[in-house]
């Protein structure tokens, strides 16, 4: 999930208008064709500046095996007056459960901050 913030409180509630999610398949099996890169973009307009902040997140690749490290990509594009103080990345492993209802567990495997 990829989210813009006023503030560097990380425990603040999560607006869904200022976030974005990408969502990253475990499979059982590899498919023989390469598939596209997942790539999520998201734009924040700030109160007080007429211009936007840009941010972009690309993976290298959309199938990853257990043990094998993820590399994202980040590009900031940043017009606006404020400053980027801090990047947060988290990746989260979703597991989709079907047997009498439809669940959903969620749980971060990997965390990187840079400020």
């Amino acid at each position: 999930m990829a989210f813009c913030s006023k503030s560097l409180n990380i425990d603040e509630a999560i607006s869904k208008r200022c976030s974005v999610t990408m969502v990253i398949r475990k499979v059982q099996y590899a498919p023989d064709k390469p598939i596209s890169q997942p790539v999520v973009k998201t734009t924040r307009q700030f109160l007080m500046s007429d211009k936007p902040l840009h941010l972009e997140a690309s993976l290298n690749k959309e199938i990853f095996y257990h043990g094998q490290p993820i590399e994202v990509s980040v590009e900031v594009i940043n017009h606006s007056t404020k400053t980027v103080k801090k990047i947060k990345i988290t990746a989260d492993q979703v597991m989709s459960v079907v047997l009498y209802s439809h669940d959903k567990y969620s749980q971060t495997v990997a965390v990187q901050e840079v400020e």
